[in-house]
C-alpha cells in the first residue's frame, strides 16, 4: 500500500514547498507552479483528503488533487470543499465507477485537467503479458514497474 503522513506532516511538505516557489521568483523570476496532492483516501477516508487538500489550497497551491477518489459523488464532494478558481486535477489510476471519465464528463464536475498516463502503462503492460484481459490489474503494473522496490528503499531512506 501506499504510506501516508499526518496531516500536519503533508501541510509542512507543502508550506516548505511555497516557500521554495518564492525563493525561485525572487533569486531569478522563475514562475514555479506548485502540484499539491494526497494519496490519503485509501487509509484515511474521504473526509481527511478533502481536509488536506482545503489545507493545501489555503497555502497558495496552484494545483490540487487526490488519488484513489472512488466515484463521481467523491470527486463532486472535493471539488465543492474548493474554491472555484483552485486549479484541480483527476489522475485516473484505473476504473472509477466501472470506467474511466472523460474530459466532458471531468469537466462537468468541474475539474479543470483528467491525467490518464498510469492508464496507458497498463495498456502496456497489458500487451507484455497479454492475459486476456484490457489492461494489467495495478498490482502487476506496480511489479513490472518497481513501484515495490521503490518502497523498499523509501522504507530505508525515509525523511520522516
Amino acid at each position: 500500500g501506499v504510506r501516508v503522513v499526518s496531516r500536519e506532516a503533508a501541510v509542512r511538505r507543502v508550506a516548505t514547498a511555497m516557500v521554495a516557489c518564492k525563493e525561485a521568483a525572487v533569486e531569478d523570476g522563475r514562475d514555479v507552479m506548485l502540484v499539491a496532492r494526497t494519496d490519503c483516501r485509501a487509509s484515511e477516508g474521504l473526509d481527511e483528503a478533502i481536509a488536506r487538500c482545503v489545507a493545501f489550497e489555503g497555502l497558495g497551491a496552484d494545483v490540487i488533487y487526490a488519488e484513489n477518489l472512488q466515484s463521481a459523488g467523491e470527486y463532486r464532494a472535493l471539488r465543492a470543499a474548493l474554491s472555484p478558481e483552485t486549479v484541480t486535477v483527476v489522475a485516473q489510476v484505473g476504473q472509477v465507477d466501472g470506467e474511466a471519465y472523460s474530459d466532458e464528463e471531468l469537466g462537468g464536475m468541474g475539474y479543470d485537467f483528467g491525467l490518464w498516463g498510469v492508464r496507458a502503462l497498463r495498456a502496456t503492460v497489458h500487451a507484455l503479458i497479454a492475459d486476456g484481459a484490457p489492461e494489467a490489474d495495478f498490482a502487476v503494473v506496480r511489479a513490472a514497474v518497481g513501484f515495490d522496490e521503490h518502497g523498499r528503499f523509501e522504507d530505508l531512506h525515509s525523511c520522516e
